[in-house]
């Protein structure tokens, strides 16, 4: 992003909703701010979903869904035959609710 856009992103940037305390953020579409938290309020988006900066990049595995394909990050695994009647380990997609083979 260029001097211009640095200076007018507030401005002419995308926007979002804070996940903590609702408020109107705007940024650039990757990085966004929140005027009214204090501690933190800086977020970036990440596979459509806004991350806080401290979280950014923690965890991701790089799997991806064979339903919708969206990230399987934040999905819960189940190991064979936890749930009593899977032979095989699953993540279950956190979009979706489908059961991806591990």
């Amino acid at each position: 992003m260029g001097l211009f856009g640095k200076l007018f992103g507030g401005i002419s940037g995308l926007t979002a909703t804070c996940p903590r305390c609702g408020a109107t953020m705007h940024g650039d579409g990757e990085r966004f701010e929140c005027p009214n938290c204090t501690n933190g309020g800086v977020y970036f988006m990440e596979d459509g979903e806004l991350v806080d900066s401290l979280d950014r990049g923690r965890g991701r595995s790089g799997r991806t869904c064979i339903s919708c394909q969206n990230s399987l990050d934040g999905g819960v695994r189940t190991a064979e035959w936890e749930d009593g009647d899977n032979a095989e380990a699953y993540i279950t997609c956190p979009h979706c609710r489908y059961h991806n083979p591990f």
